[in-house]
C-alpha cells in the first residue's frame, strides 16, 4: 500500500493529506481496509479522514486551518473549512454511520511540551530538571489546560449535535509516556540509546 491514500486522485487532495500528514498506513484506514475486505458487498465502507497535524479542537468546530507539515498550503484559499463542516458535506452526500477522533493532544500542547523535555534532557540537565518534573511550569501549564478539556470536548459535543448519536463517537486516547500510573508527571524518562 503506499504511504498516502490511494483513494486520492487530485492534485488538492494529496497537498492537503500532506500538509495534514494523513497516511494510507495509519490505524483507521487500515481498519477501513480490513472492515472493507470481510465485508465485501454486503457493506460499503467508506472513511473520510479530516483530521489534520496540529489542528486543535477549535479547528474541528471553528476555525480554519493550513495544515502543519511543510509549505504545502501558503495561499488563503488552502485554509480547510473547520472539520465539523466539512463532515456535514461528507454526511449530505454519503451519511455518517460513525466517528472516530483523536483530539486533544495538540490542546494539551504535547509536541512542544515533549519536544522542550527532550532537548532538555540532551543538554544534560535531565528530564527532572526545571521545566519537566512535578511542580514545574509545564506541569501547570498542562493541568491548566486539562481543567478546559471537559468544555472544549463539550464544544466538539454540541457542533455534533443532530450529526448522529453520540454513542457513535469514538475517541480514541493518546498514550502518554511523560505520565506514571497515576497520571502524574515522570521525574525521568529512559530516553533509548543506540
Amino acid at each position: 500500500r503506499e504511504e498516502w491514500n490511494a483513494s486520492l486522485t487530485t492534485d488538492a487532495a494529496r497537498r492537503e493529506a500532506r500538509a495534514c500528514h494523513r497516511s494510507g498506513i495509519s490505524g483507521i484506514e487500515v481498519a477501513a481496509d480490513i472492515l472493507r475486505e470481510e465485508y465485501r458487498g454486503a457493506v460499503d465502507v467508506r472513511l473520510t479522514p479530516l483530521a489534520c497535524s496540529g489542528a486543535q479542537s477549535e479547528h474541528f468546530h471553528t476555525c480554519s486551518y493550513r495544515g502543519a507539515i511543510g509549505d504545502h498550503f501558503t495561499r488563503s484559499g488552502d485554509f480547510q473549512d473547520p472539520q465539523v463542516t466539512r463532515m456535514r458535506e461528507a454526511a449530505r452526500v454519503n451519511g455518517v454511520d460513525a466517528v472516530y477522533m483523536s483530539i486533544g493532544g495538540n490542546d494539551m500542547r504535547f509536541g512542544p511540551i515533549v519536544s522542550s523535555c527532550i532537548e532538555e534532557a540532551l543538554l544534560g540537565e535531565g528530564i527532572a530538571g526545571d521545566i519537566c518534573g512535578e511542580g514545574t511550569p509545564i506541569d501547570r501549564e498542562m493541568a491548566r489546560i486539562a481543567d478546559e478539556m471537559p468544555e472544549r470536548y463539550g464544544r466538539i459535543a454540541d457542533a455534533l449535535g443532530g450529526l448522529l448519536p453520540s454513542r457513535y463517537v469514538y475517541l480514541s486516547q493518546y498514550p502518554n509516556p511523560l505520565a506514571d500510573a497515576a497520571g502524574r508527571p515522570c521525574r525521568e524518562v529512559e530516553l533509548v540509546r543506540y
